[in-house]
């Protein structure tokens, strides 16, 4: 097909060869709402994620300023352990809104779990402090993340742990439209039940629930709860004490496990106040050590698998 404006009918199955002036090499991800691709800058001679929504969203208001506000606050909000955007724009070749961002040369968090189904703990604990440090970057300037999760966080080859996708995310002050009253936004196996019920409503202490539920999923296999229901997930949460992930990894060491239980507690009063009182109990188990031996990601391993590359998408595709 050649490469002029498309219809949003043929939009869809159609594999661009070029967005805004970048040479798409390849698609590493696609969901609900955008692809991700693997661009080529050609003025930079570098590689570059480039997310395309998707072009039955392209008429939507409220995804497309979802779309936009993500582009936006990756670009202006910049931290080592963000994923850092590039570019947005609307490319009229191809009839799609776009996101660049940088490139994470090497796989999410999900996708060591689904290759190997458990972590060790000293590389969950490492991960997890780096996602913290991206948070406690966003709280100190008044954002919540409100989809903090594994398949978020891009761990590269140099060991650097990256929080990705910030198309949930919230400035404290911000009253927009994008989240209505009684509507949970995020992805419900790591939202706390407050989230579940009324995201407009969440501080910061919904993000790092949603980080004990991932560091949970990490050491365990699986998330800490499984309902299947928005009902039955309130229901699980509300009141109840979470499973004990030392029932699932009886390695887990005490401390460990107290870290994630705190976490993961039902009243917002019982967790940590703060990022950084998490980043202090994290560090005081000395569980995350240096990069190297068990706390770093085989990667070649990976590579032989060409259905499972390790170069995946940098930012969430709303699956």
């Amino acid at each position: 097909m050649p490469e002029s404006k498309l219809t949003a009918a043929t939009a869809e199955q159609y594999e661009p060869r070029m967005v805004a002036g970048y040479r798409i090499l390849r698609r590493i991800a696609r969901g609900g709402m955008a692809a991700v691709y693997l661009g080529y800058d050609t003025q930079t001679f570098s590689p570059v994620a480039v997310k395309v929504l998707a072009a039955h969203l392209s008429t939507s208001a409220h995804h497309v300023s979802r779309f936009h506000r993500e582009a936006s606050m990756s670009r202006h909000l910049s931290h080592p352990h963000l994923v850092r955007g590039l570019r947005a724009g609307y490319d009229e070749s191809i009839a799609a809104h776009f996101l660049t961002m940088e490139y994470i040369d090497g796989c999410t968090a999900k996708a060591v779990m689904d290759h190997a189904g458990t972590m060790p703990i000293g590389l969950a604990v490492r991960i997890t402090l780096d996602v913290c440090q991206a948070l406690r970057y966003l709280h100190h300037h008044q954002y919540i993340h409100r989809d903090v999760k594994p398949d978020n966080m891009l761990i590269g080859r140099n060991g650097v742990t990256k929080l990705g996708d910030l198309g949930l995310a919230k400035r404290l002050s911000d009253d927009s439209h994008l989240t209505s009253m009684n509507q949970g936004v995020g992805t419900p196996h790591y939202m706390s039940h407050e989230q579940l019920a009324n995201a407009a409503l969440v501080d910061g202490r919904s993000d790092i629930f949603s980080v004990g539920a991932s560091l949970f999923h990490m050491l365990a296999g699986r998330p800490p709860f499984l309902g299947t229901s928005h009902r039955e997930m309130i229901e699980e949460r509300t009141g109840h004490v979470p499973p004990s992930v030392a029932r699932f990894r009886p390695d887990v060491p005490e401390r460990l496990h107290q870290i994630v239980s705190r976490c993961l507690e039902w009243h917002v009063r019982e967790r940590y106040q703060t990022v950084v009182e998490l980043i202090r109990s994290l560090e005081s188990t000395g569980l995350a050590g240096d990069a190297g031996g068990e706390n770093t990601v085989d990667f070649a391993a990976e590579d032989t698998d060409p259905e499972n590359p390790t170069q995946l998408a940098v930012a969430s595709t709303g699956q």
